[in-house]
């Protein structure tokens, strides 16, 4: 849902085409929560964000306990990372890529390998997390580091 079906809804409320209890059920809904969606649910961009805050769109998550869709949460630290644990002991971080994942499905549903170079030691950690974002939504993935361009 984006701000132009929001502004549908709060259109159809004031016109008095849809009851409030409507309204609130149409609005209450992630993302990953809409009808007809296809594909990885959403990635959580810690940064920013209070560890209460990142719990709260977690919980919504893993709301539908058949969904077998990964979570990622990208740009988190430890206090974001031991909050998540709290709610789902199979959260794990990855300090270098600086992100929690809770993996309930392993498929892999990409069509080839995705290669991640690295031109110094400085890359590293932003190449890390996009091969664990690739990873995470079904693809193989390969690094190589260091692959240097000094001139």
């Amino acid at each position: 849902m984006d701000e132009r079906d929001i502004r549908r809804v709060l259109e159809r409320l004031q016109a008095g085409g849809l009851s409030v209890e409507d309204a609130v059920e149409r609005l209450r809904h992630l993302p990953s929560e809409d009808l007809g969606f296809q594909g990885f649910a959403e990635v959580i961009f810690g940064d920013g964000k209070t560890p209460l805050q990142v719990t709260a769109i977690v919980r919504g998550m893993l709301r539908p306990k058949d969904s077998k869709h990964n979570i990622l949460i990208t740009r988190a630290g430890e206090r974001i990372y031991r909050a998540v644990r709290r709610v789902n002991a199979k959260a794990k971080f990855y300090p270098l890529a600086r992100a929690i994942v809770i993996r309930r499905n392993r498929t892999i549903t990409g069509k080839g390998t995705i290669l991640i170079l690295a031109a110094g030691t400085s890359d590293i950690s932003v190449a890390e997390e996009a091969a664990l974002t690739a990873e995470i939504m079904g693809n193989r993935v390969e690094t190589v580091y260091d692959v240097g361009v000094a001139g």
